[in-house]
């Protein structure tokens, strides 16, 4: 599938088109329920806006080109240029390149024909120096230091100074909106474009390199690392100093850097990613996470599934994860569900508390398992798993009672347990006597039908 059709739009859609279409996509899919689909659309989106930018570049290029020929063939046959374009190309003709001429020339022209034109040769130009520059950025992000050395040095764009004076104070902001490079291409960047130089930049511009500097000197593989290590020791207090006195963090700057790389890593985490829920709330304390931000909840939901452990959600007992992440035997789940009733409806809220935490039913959850358990819990379910559990007590009261009593008192035994339950699920149905569990939530699996015979409905 291509980019386009990813995004459903025509494979010559304009700009426009292409991000009204995204976002009519994201309005369908949140990082934050699927976060997979997310980063496919997200990358289809740049893909389709990359395309489109060198499309219109290599459109440039022809017509500059086309434009440069007939400029030399009109020399050649004597025709004398236009006056606007004679004085237009006089101080450009004594100073530039013979490969700046085309571009410099038509630049010119098109601010002394400002007043009569319509302004269309300056948005070309304007639009060609930012296709350039994302080139550059691009490169950076793809080559190894050498390579992209080599190809600053051998891309065509590259070779006119009045490009390179254009372009440099724009890739210091350009810079800041793009993924962090590598140091080495970063400074083969400064070198190349000598951004270094005085005058080449405004204030604003050295401050956002030296900011681009500290970005590319952090490490944050081995920060991530640490983290996790350090994590695994379960010391909150350890973990606050620690965190305080890291260099990588110190800057407030930084900070920010480094709290939203971690905040993607844990946010695309599934599980491997996860840190325990004590150092999760210190991380989001320390990097100022939004106090309601899902991500907490998620990255909790996944450490219990993980780790067994779900002292996060009130499940002090690592048995009803382990009851929860069990493959569905409908026997099984029957003979807990009548025999540890209580086991029974932690799992459902276990599971309840998960699916709202994660968006969805974890993968590594069963839905049978979830749904029968929950519909159990709920008090209004009155389905033929409610009487399979009801029938089962009754026989085990009654079994006991025909050994040691007649079978007349031992039958009436046994329907009065029958009926006390019937009648205590029809008094809690009707007044909500005590804590009601949650309602069963539909999972994002599909459920199996209602005919399947192992089906809990």
């Amino acid at each position: 599938m291509t980019p386009h059709q990813r995004l459903g739009v025509e494979q010559d859609a304009d700009e426009r088109a292409i991000k009204r279409a995204y976002a009519r996509a994201l309005r369908r899919t949140r990082p934050d329920e699927d976060a997979q689909a997310f980063q496919t659309l997200h990358e289809a989106y740049q893909a389709a806006l990359s395309m489109l930018r060198q499309a219109e570049y290599e459109r440039w290029l022809q017509e500059s080109e086309a434009e440069s020929e007939q400029d030399e063939s009109v020399e050649d046959c004597g025709d004398a240029p236009p006056a606007s374009a004679a004085e237009s190309r006089v101080d450009a003709s004594s100073a530039a390149a013979a490969d700046d001429a085309t571009f410099a020339g038509h630049n010119d022209n098109d601010n002394d024909n400002d007043g009569d034109g319509d302004g269309d040769g300056d948005d070309r130009i304007e639009l060609s120096i930012d296709q350039i520059g994302n080139a550059v950025i691009l490169g950076a992000l793809r080559l190894s230091p050498g390579d992209y050395e080599a190809w600053l040095r051998e891309f065509p764009p590259l070779y006119s100074l009045y490009v390179k004076d254009v372009i440099a104070p724009q890739l210091p902001r350009a810079l800041a909106q793009a993924p962090q490079l590598p140091s080495a291409q970063l400074e083969a960047i400064v070198r190349f474009f000598d951004l270094d130089a005085l005058g080449t930049l405004d204030t604003q511009g050295h401050w956002l390199l030296h900011r681009l500097r500290q970005r590319s000197g952090v490490d944050f593989g081995a920060f991530l690392a640490e983290l996790r290590e350090r994590c695994a020791h379960r010391n909150p207090e350890s973990l606050r100093n620690w965190l305080m006195y890291r260099e990588e963090v110190r800057d407030p700057d930084l900070r920010d850097y480094v709290g939203a790389l971690l905040y993607r890593e844990l946010e695309a985490g599934r599980g491997a990613s996860t840190l325990p829920p004590d150092a999760m709330q210190l991380v989001c304390e320390f990097f100022a996470y939004p106090e309601n931000d899902p991500l907490r909840l998620r990255n909790n939901a996944l450490w219990a599934l993980t780790h067994e452990d779900a002292r996060a959600f009130g499940h002090p007992s690592p048995k009803v994860v382990e009851e929860l992440k069990r493959p569905y035997s409908p026997w099984r789940a029957l003979r807990v569900a009548t025999l540890q009733s209580e086991l029974s409806r932690a799992v459902a809220r276990l599971g309840g508390q998960l699916r709202q935490a994660c968006g969805e039913l974890p993968a590594s959850i069963d839905p049978r398992q979830y749904l029968f358990h929950a519909r159990l819990a709920y008090r209004g379910y009155w389905g033929p798993w409610r009487w399979a559990v009801y029938l089962l007590r009754t026989a085990l009261v009654l079994l006991p009672l025909c050994w040691f009593t007649d079978l007349e008192l031992a039958a009436s035994c046994a329907g009065g347990v029958l009926l006390a339950q019937v009648g205590w699920l029809a008094y809690d149905s009707l007044f909500g006597h005590g804590p009601a569990p949650p309602r069963p939530i539909r999972p994002a699996a599909r459920e199996p039908d209602a005919d399947s015979a192992d089906d809990p409905a």
